[in-house]
Formats: structure tokens, C-alpha cells, sequence
């Protein structure tokens, strides 16, 4: 069966596609940003992806660029195999056999920002319009003072800026790294400020949308004026990548910026490294769990960017490579993958090979935490066959902290094992409860972080080092130690110990926080499973009190919710929540999470009831809804809204209904 395809080309740029004068100089115009005053003996790459996962790939030199474009032409063939075209944006020595590696390239002369914005959906006319303005309103306020050159292109589902570089040579690997934390502080920057220039009712649309991956010396780039195609919800939709501007003259002097990053420090090494000399392999457990983590993060535009990150990760903690691409492999088949897995291979090997420190900055410290939390019976086992005191690692010194020479923050985060938020009903009092492996005695202790929000930061770090010294015996700074120090060391060992605490309470209470944010999330989506499933209809009336008891009571029998326009509210049948009983405290999840989301207005179900009298004496019991905020957020969720017809059309249909009986038992009869 072939697949459904669904254009999202316009005529005109279609009239563009099939000339080939002009779709030539538009592809032209495009190469030659790229590679202007350049040496033409220098040689760049065209990289055809077909939707197979198939890969074929041809050098050119500078001076070609006309062949090039004829080639490009030639494989947008007429049957749809091509998924996209690329080209590397920075120049190599000398062709060769298989893709140029980072190795190969000889100077940047392009800083790519990638925005995809729409990642795996086909994107609205308002939105790529809201978008497209708000990316020149940030390039301007970044790169307008400065009159800096640029190219900005419209992919189809979301945007590159390029930024001309005046061209640095590409160094060693310590260079590559010091190169890569340069381009991902451009793309925080850029994301940031994206996000203050965007119109507020399409905040969603930048969130998380720029790809802090694309700093690698041979990064390739799709075509501007060549076909994307991306396959989503079973459909193949066709956009056209196009130049939107070319503006400024002055290029970026990166030169300095990565000499800076290598001043700080950016190199290769880690201070804390697992060598696993003895080569402890992980265990199947240990590979699921990490297959578990990494899917909830690997989604369009942020997987090469986690590849990196694990790979890196995996290298610093000892992790042998073919556990490691194993475990890769193994989320780029469960998650269906459109890529080819020849590039994540590649990103895996060339990543262990570069021993990058900053693995950091891809995962971020919740990511690592996760890894972390899934991997302790293997730093076990490898530390074990590594360190012939592994005690060192439960006890640090005064002096050590103040030098920097340990980070105990690290320390603290990789052995937290388990957070736990708990709030009291009554008073509202939070407290944090942390399990933490001790690693001298091989077992998992929990602590309680009470909540001290209201003390000033002297006394919270006091209160948060307390409870460690107190729970374990043993202590996180050797108190001999600082015995040692004198009055000034002191002071300022107690500052930099109330930073570290302070922010490893930040780490536990964000943590918490997102615990309870997959708890809603859980409860959200088995809510819209009821109401897409569970509710046959939507009943329309003008209030509550125009209907009886009785008719209430006929209609949740029949699973209908009645909105009461007058009243702006939706109510249904209590049991209706009885759907999500294997969730624990699903109903009183779902009141919280309804009411953060303002669906309804008290924070109990309790306090959103009514009742209505039946003829027999009984009461019919009914929870509501603020109508028009439920309808907001089934349409912003995407979800199935329930048919809504009015009272007189159900009462119109019943009456036809025992029509039909009733002839049918005549004619029986």
C-alpha cells in the first residue's frame, strides 16, 4: 500500500520546482553563500538521503559548483524516493571514500542555527508566519548592531540561520570541543532571546526548538530549494526548503572566542573519570533501564544532540563502546527512527574517539541524574576493580572543596538515588525525602530535606548539612579538616559549602516538581481517554435547572454530558472517574491537575458537585466543568471533542425511536 502524500508546496514555489533555469540559481545562490571567497581548490560534499534510509553521497570542488547544483537537479527525481539533500557548510581538504569527518574539514566558515520548529507536524500558514518574525526580530537584536551576514532559510518545517565566520582553521580535538561550547552558548543565547521576541500565544512553538547539536566542524544542512519530506501520522508531507533573506556584510570573529574556551579550560579530560581497567560490562537490567531513560528524551531535533551527550557520558563513566551502541541501537529501533543509523554509528564512535568533557551541556542535569540513578550496581562493580580505597569517595576534604579540585555538588547529585515529594494536607508543609547510596557500605539511605523556604540561606545550609551528618555518620567535609583551616578559610569554605547546598536543594525540589508533573501528565492523558471513549456525547441546555433530576439521571446512563451553556459549565457522572481507578488517587490527581489548568475552579470535587432530586426520593450527584476552558484545552491537547447537539434534537430522536417500537410491536402483534 503506498503512502498517503500531502503537499505543502505553493504554486508559485512549485512553478520555481519545475523550471530548471530558475530552480538552478536559486540552488546557486544558496551554494555560493556558503562558500563565497573561498579557495576553490577546496572540496565540500552533496549527501542524498532517500526515504529508505538509503545514502548516496559525491564530492565537488569549490570551483564546481555548477556540477554540483546539475547533480542536485538530476536526484530530486520525479517519484518521491528523495528525502532531502544536504551539503556540508564548511570546507575540505581533498575528496575522499564514504562522508567527510571533522577531521577532514580545514576552516569554518559557517555557524549554523538550527530552529525546528514544527519537528514532527505539519506547521499552519499564522504559524510559520508567527515564527518566521520572531527569528528575524532575535537575528536583529543579536546581529543587527553588529551588521553581521547572514542567510536565514525556511525548511519547510522550521528555519537555519547562517552566520558568516571569517574563516579559523580547525584544530585538534581539544579545539573541536572548545569549537562545539562556543556554538552551543550562540544557540542558548538565540533561544532565549527567540523566546522573548515570540508572541506570547505561540510561546510552544520555540520551546526546546533549537538544536544545540549542529557544532561539529563537517555538520552537513539541508539544500535551500530542494524538496523535504518527512513522513508523519502514517503521511508523507512535501514542503519546500527556500531562502527567506540574505542580509549584512560583517562576519563573526570566532577566532578569539574559541582561544577563550580553551583558556578555561575546555579540553578533553574529566576529574571524575571511571577507567574500568578491569572492563566491567553493564547487565541487561542496567541496559533496558538505560534504554528507558534515553526514550523519553530521543524526539525530532533533539536526538543527535542526546546521542552525543550518552556517548560522551558513557566514555567519562567507562562504559565499553559496544554497550554503549548497543544501547543507542537499540532506541533508534524502538523509537522508529527515520535517520540512518550509519550517522548515529558515527556519532557514537567519533564522540568516544573525541573524549568530550561537555556531555554535560547536551544531557543537562536531569538527564544525568536519570543515567546516574539506573547505573549504581555498575559503578559499583567497575570502582571495585579501579580504586583500591573507594572510601575516598564517601569522605572529602575542607581543602579539596576550597581548591575546586572536587565538585561536590556532582558528588551529591550522582549518589541521589530517589526523590520523593510529600505535602500535608493540613498545614501544607513540604518536605523532600532523598534516597542516597553510601558507597562504603553498599546500601541506599534516605534522608528528609524539610522545606525551609522561608529561613534565610546561612540557615538552610546549616539545617541541609546537619541532616546528612546526622543520618549517615559519615561526613560530606572530614571535620579534621577543617580543624586545619583558619578563621578566613572558614568563612569561606562556609559559603562555598551553603552555594553547593543551596543548589543541590534547587536540584532535589525541581527534581520533586517533575515527579509531580509526570504524575499529571499520567492523569491528563487517562482523563481525555475517558472523554474521547467513555463519553458518547455532549448535551446542550441553557441551565441545570431547565432539565429534572430524572433526565440527568437518563442521560449519564447513557454516558452524555450536559452543558449548561447559561451557566458556562459542563457536568458529568462522578463514575466517569471510576475509569482511572488502577491510577492511585486518580481522582484527587486529576481535581489538582484540572485546577492548576483552571477546568475547574476549587481544588476538590467536593466543592464542584451538585445534586438533583429524583422522583423516588433519591439524589442524582453531578461534578462540573468550566465549559469553555474544557473546550480550550481538548482543542489545544488535539483531542476528540464529544458531539454536541441540544436538548430538543436528543428529546426529538427518543420520541422517533419509540415510534419505531411501537409500530414494530403492532406488526408483531
Amino acid at each position: 500500500m503506498k503512502p498517503e502524500y500531502v503537499s505543502l508546496i505553493s504554486d508559485e514555489d512549485m512553478t520555481i520546482l519545475e523550471s530548471r533555469e530558475a530552480l538552478s540559481g536559486m540552488i546557486k545562490r544558496y551554494l555560493k553563500f556558503l562558500y563565497e571567497d573561498i579557495n576553490p581548490e577546496y572540496w565540500f560534499e552533496v549527501r542524498v538521503l532517500r526515504m529508505d534510509g538509503s545514502v548516496k553521497r559525491r564530492m565537488f570542488k569549490i570551483k564546481h559548483i555548477g556540477g554540483a547544483v546539475d547533480y542536485i537537479i538530476k536526484e530530486m527525481d520525479t517519484d518521491r524516493r528523495i528525502k532531502g539533500v544536504y551539503v556540508t557548510i564548511n570546507p575540505a581538504g581533498g575528496q575522499k571514500e564514504g562522508s567527510f569527518t571533522n577531521d577532514d574539514i580545514l576552516e569554518i566558515v559557517n555557524l549554523p542555527i538550527d530552529v525546528d520548529v514544527f519537528h514532527n507536524r505539519a506547521p499552519s500558514e499564522i504559524e510559520v508566519s508567527v515564527a518566521k518574525e520572531a527569528i528575524k526580530k532575535t537575528i536583529q537584536r543579536l546581529f543587527g548592531k553588529y551588521n553581521f551576514k547572514y542567510m536565514l532559510v525556511f525548511s519547510g518545517f522550521g528555519f537555519h540561520v547562517y552566520l558568516k565566520v571569517n574563516p579559523v582553521e580547525v584544530g585538534d580535538r581539544n579545539w573541536q570541543a572548545a569549537f562545539r561550547e562556543v556554538g552551543r552558548e550562540l544557540a542558548d543565547e538565540f533561544e532565549r532571546a527567540l523566546k522573548e521576541s515570540i508572541d506570547p500565544n505561540y510561546a510552544y512553538l520555540v520551546e526546546n526548538a533549537v538544536d544545540k547539536s549542529v557544532y561539529n566542524p563537517s555538520r552537513i544542512m539541508r539544500v535551500a530549494w530542494t524538496v523535504n519530506r518527512r513522513e508523519i501520522s502514517g503521511a508523507i508531507y512535501e514542503a519546500v526548503s527556500k531562502i527567506v533573506e540574505v542580509s549584512g556584510t560583517n562576519r563573526l570573529e570566532l577566532k578569539g572566542l574559541i582561544e577563550k574556551k580553551l583558556q578555561e579550560g575546555v579540553t578533553t579530560q574529566e576529574e571524575l573519570h571511571i577507567e574500568n581497567r578491569g572492563n566491567t560490562k553493564l547487565n541487561s537490567e542496567e541496559k533496558d533501564a538505560l534504554v528507558e531513560v534515553l526514550k523519553k528524551y530521543y524526539m525530532p531535533g533533539r536526538r543527535h544532540n542526546l546521542i552525543l551527550g550518552f556517548a560522551a557520558f558513557a566514555w567519562h563513566r567507562g562504559i565499553p563502546v559496544e554497550d554503549t551502541l548497543e544501547v543507542v541501537r537499540r532506541v533508534y529501533i524502538e523509537t522508529q527512527d527515520s535517520d540512518p543509523w550509519e550517522d548515529r554509528e558515527r556519532a557514537v564512535l567519533d564522540t568516544y574517539s573525541a573524549t568530550l568533557k561537555n556531555y554535560k551541556s547536551y544531557l543537562g542535569k536531569g538527564t544525568i541524574w536519570e543515567l546516574n540513578r539506573v547505573l549504581h550496581s555498575y559503578y559499583q562493580r567497575a570502582m571495585r576493580k579501579t580504586r583500591d580505597k573507594p572510601s575516598e569517595y564517601s569522605v572529602t576534604s575542607a581543602q579539596r572543596v576550597l581548591s575546586n579540585d572536587f565538585d561536590l555538588l556532582e558528588w551529591l547529585i550522582e549518589r541521589t538515588s530517589d526523590i520523593t515529594k510529600e505535602v500535608d494536607e493540613r498545614s501544607g508543609k513540604v518536605t523532600y525525602k532523598v534516597s542516597f547510596t553510601v558507597e562504603t557500605v553498599g546500601k541506599v539511605e534516605t534522608i528528609v530535606l524539610k522545606n525551609k523556604e522561608r529561613t534565610d540561606k546561612e540557615k538552610m545550609f546549616y539545617s541541609l548539612n546537619e541532616d546528612f551528618m546526622a543520618h549517615f555518620g559519615v561526613y560530606i567535609v572530614d571535620p579534621l579538616s577543617i580543624r586545619k583551616l583558619n578563621k578566613q578559610e572558614k568563612r569561606k569554605l562556609n559559603e562555598v559549602l551553603a552555594k553547593i547546598m543551596l543548589d543541590y536543594y534547587s536540584f532535589v525540589t525541581r527534581n520533586a516538581k517533575e515527579i509531580v508533573i509526570e504524575e499529571y501528565e499520567e492523569v491528563k492523558n487517562v482523563f481525555l481517554d475517558i472523554i474521547e471513549t467513555e463519553v458518547f456525547e455532549i448535551v446542550k441546555i441553557d441551565e441545570l435547572n431547565s432539565i429534572s433530576g430524572d433526565r440527568v439521571d437518563e442521560l449519564f446512563r447513557k454516558r452524555i454530558m450536559i452543558y449548561a451553556e447559561n451557566e458556562n459549565r459542563v457536568y458529568f457522572d462522578p463514575h466517569l472517574l471510576e475509569y482511572g481507578s488502577d491510577i492511585r488517587g486518580f481522582a484527587r490527581t486529576l481535581a489538582k491537575f484540572l485546577h492548576r489548568m483552571g477546568i475547574i475552579d476549587k481544588k476538590t470535587w467536593r466543592e464542584v458537585r451538585r445534586s438533583k432530586s429524583l422522583k423516588n426520593g433519591r439524589h442524582v450527584y453531578l461534578y462540573y466543568l468550566i465549559s469553555d476552558r474544557f473546550f480550550d484545552f481538548l482543542e489545544k491537547e488535539n483531542a476528540m471533542k464529544p458531539p454536541i447537539r441540544t436538548i430538543d434534537e436528543y428529546l426529538n430522536e427518543q420520541e422517533y425511536v419509540d415510534l419505531d417500537e411501537i409500530i414494530e410491536e403492532s406488526v408483531a402483534a
